[in-house]
């Protein structure tokens, strides 16, 4: 099933979704039961954020270089509009596409449990969209055929009605539904409306990270009780990092980058899953096709917990940052060991100024965060590593608008990969 999914999202992702053709994408038909539409936009969703995104985040941050095709010139920074089409296009075409079709029809059908579950999702593929690209069409987006080039509403706006959307979501969630629920076909929580709630906590905590409103963060990371949102692809199915090693070697290195030669450095274990040291291709953490793509993780979420009270100087900072390292370490042996030697790379020190804190934090953060977008909002909002740009003066901060866009939509805002930066950057 996932297979066919991610098919149809691959198939479709060079196009503009202001056409009307991707406006009755036929991965989420007109009034199609959300049965049909919420696995299509979950998979899609993951595919993606742990495939593209991925990618072009990890070679920004510098836990992989570009080597080969396209990639080396990515790897100097030398970007063209389309290398950001899949991107763009899949998240809006066939995800939040999905989802609004799914919303609507759920809202119609009085489907409390699904709608919510639509919302939970919409928010977060909208914040991907804001973390990489900031303004982004949301007030008018999915007008079609009446409106084929939508105004393009601030990324603080955006954030703000993700907020609303999330609270919504959290509503309906908690009703009783004695109508359809999900199940099987929800490959997050098989149909767990708390584990959404949960889910809806949990990306609030990381949005409200990003505008520096810490003590709303440290709010809801309590009411997110630790989730673990993760998609294991699975066989016929194969991963989205995989399936791009097997089909594209080469065109990265994962040997000697910032990240491999740091983690090597103090014999990290994670680093030897991370990368196959023998061939420098990717380990076997990623390198398989149940690979695991987490949308936001316990791990994370401890990681963010520690990063506020690292900031408030707070005694238990360290305390919470060894449980952190330990699920990174869990996660991938299913044992702790080796924690305590990650720590002795950047130890924390309450005593010490709070720049000294939060390097040691975010440090371990990005250790941790392997080939997860969210290590660029990270480097972006902390400047925590210390990178050096692989050309000219500055790394990039921001992804460009896809081509379609540029060229079918006056509205899209001119944008250079340095400026403007996303609103929360600064």
């Amino acid at each position: 099933m996932i297979v066919a999914f991610v098919a149809i999202s691959v198939s479709s992702c060079k196009k503009s979704f202001l056409k009307e053709e991707l406006n009755n994408d036929p991965s989420s038909l007109a009034n199609a039961d959300p049965k049909v539409l919420l696995p299509t936009a979950i998979s899609n969703m993951a595919y993606f954020y742990g495939g593209d995104f991925a990618r072009i985040d990890a070679m920004l941050t510098q836990q992989t270089t570009g080597a080969g095709n396209q990639w080396f010139a990515m790897q100097n920074y030398d970007f063209v509009n389309s290398d950001f089409d899949n991107c763009w296009n899949s998240t809006y075409v066939t995800t939040l596409n999905s989802l609004k079709k799914m919303g609507d029809y759920s809202k119609e059908k009085k489907l409390y449990h699904y709608e919510g579950v639509s919302k939970v999702l919409s928010a977060f593929a909208f914040s991907v969209v804001v973390d990489h690209w900031g303004d982004a069409p949301f007030t008018e987006a999915f007008k079609a055929p009446e409106n084929f080039q939508p105004k393009y509403d601030a990324g603080s706006a955006v954030y703000s009605s993700i907020i609303t959307l999330l609270n919504d979501a959290e509503i309906l969630l908690a009703k009783t539904d004695e109508g359809r629920v999900p199940g099987a076909e929800d490959l997050l929580f098989a149909g767990d409306m708390e584990s959404w709630i949960n889910f809806s906590h949990a990306i609030k905590a990381r949005l409200y990270l990003h505008k520096k409103e810490f003590t709303l963060a440290q709010s809801e990371l309590v009411l997110a009780n630790g989730i673990d949102v993760k998609f294991n692809f699975s066989s016929p199915g194969s991963g989205p990092m995989n399936q791009f090693d097997d089909q594209r070697t080469g065109d990265l290195e994962y040997k000697n980058s910032y990240l491999y030669n740091e983690m090597n450095s103090i014999k990290d274990l994670r680093l030897y899953n991370y990368v196959d040291t023998a061939s420098g291709r990717l380990g076997d953490w990623l390198n398989t096709a149940s690979q695991p793509v987490y949308f936001i993780s316990a791990m994370e979420q401890k990681f963010i917990e520690a990063e506020i009270l690292a900031r408030s100087g707070d005694i238990n900072a360290s305390k919470v940052l060894t449980e952190a390292v330990a699920i990174s370490y869990t996660n991938i042996f299913n044992d702790s060991t080796g924690t305590a030697n990650a720590l002795t790379a950047y130890p924390y020190n309450n005593a010490d100024p709070l720049a000294n804190r939060l390097k040691s934090v975010m440090m371990q953060k990005y250790f941790a965060m392997f080939f997860q977008p969210e290590s660029f909002a990270d480097w972006r909002r902390t400047d925590i590593p210390n990178l050096t740009p692989n050309s000219g003066t500055a790394i990039p901060r921001r992804y460009l608008y896809p081509n379609d866009e540029k060229t079918t939509n006056p509205n899209t805002p001119s944008v250079t990969l340095y400026s403007p930066r996303v609103f929360w950057d600064n």
